[in-house]
């Protein structure tokens, strides 16, 4: 069975999702256990080429972000012989075995607008992105931190239920977002890997001092505490819910800021903001508004978690 819900993918705009997706339900859900990967095995993934552009925030003074553009990982993606529900797009959620990480969904352009008005240093903090896909909000962060100057004394954690979303889309990103800012580069365009370049990264990041960590497959309780924690459009299936709960319990101190961005509703999966807030407050937590969109259409929030 396939359902569909509210927001889809548009090639044509940015490879923002924004209208109407699809999620296919006749499948076994064997989950992926929680699982860390190395910066050098992701870096020794990288394609010869990256082909990007940029997503613009709109009524924002925001710089474009840059991201790989979704050809361009689905190419790699058919030289890898991988499966092909996830490289033809028929379906964008398959729960279990691919849950949309390769594209660009609304609510995470949201949460790069609220980052950017709540005007947040990331300096000597610790960050958790959770499905974090395309990753735009920590894109963000990690941008933020690169034009200012010093040590940024940071860690940013990207955690996606995918390898393979890691692996050509969340990483590529990052060296994007570090290659276009060193070097000045245009918001679209191509960039040539090679090793001058990729030891270039590696000490820009012992420079500043930024570490990186990547985990992927279900989430989990991990008992280890984060300043921010960021998650979007993770909360559209309700039997998700508890295990998205139990994480950002185990990451949360009393002062991170949490912030869940999701649709009102997810139509034909359950999910929403509804049953999320519900679940947090049966569990003695309290969960805020903290923005709210106007206009026609599906309403999009972000909400603020404490423990």
């Amino acid at each position: 069975m396939t359902f569909s819900f509210g927001f889809q993918l548009d090639d044509d705009n940015q490879g923002v999702t924004t209208n109407t997706t699809t999620i296919d339900t006749n499948v076994d859900e064997s989950l992926h256990p929680w699982t860390d990967i190395k910066v050098e095995d992701l870096i020794s993934q990288l394609p010869p080429l990256l082909s990007y552009s940029s997503v613009d925030i709109p009524h924002s003074s925001i710089t474009p972000i840059a991201r790989r553009d979704l050809f361009d990982a689905r190419f790699q993606l058919i030289d890898a012989d991988e499966d092909q529900a996830i490289i033809s797009g028929d379906s964008d959620l398959i729960p279990g075995k691919y849950e949309g990480g390769l594209k660009t969904w609304e609510c995470s352009v949201d949460l790069v607008q609220h980052l950017h008005q709540c005007q947040y240093d990331f300096r000597e903090k610790k960050l958790l992105e959770i499905g974090c896909g395309t990753s735009l909000p920590s894109l963000y962060a990690y941008r933020s931190m690169l034009e200012q100057s010093g040590p940024k004394n940071a860690v940013i954690h990207f955690q996606d239920y995918n390898l393979q979303t890691i692996q050509l889309v969340t990483f590529p990103n990052i060296f994007l977002t570090w290659y276009i800012t060193q070097f000045n580069k245009g918001p679209e365009g191509e960039i040539e890997i090679n090793e001058t370049i990729i030891e270039q990264f590696k000490q820009h990041l012992r420079d500043v001092n930024i570490e990186l960590r990547f985990s992927y497959g279900a989430w989990k309780a991990i008992n280890e505490h984060y300043d921010y924690i960021f998650t979007s459009e993770t909360v559209y299936r309700t039997a998700s819910i508890p295990t998205l709960v139990e994480l950002i319990e185990s990451s949360t101190h009393k002062d991170t800021i949490t912030l869940i961005a999701s649709k009102s509703v997810y139509f034909g999966v359950g999910g929403g903001v509804r049953e999320f807030s519900d679940y947090v407050t049966s569990k003695g937590h309290s969960v805020d508004l903290a923005w709210s969109s106007k206009g026609s259409g599906v309403v999009r929030h972000i909400l603020s978690f404490k423990l």
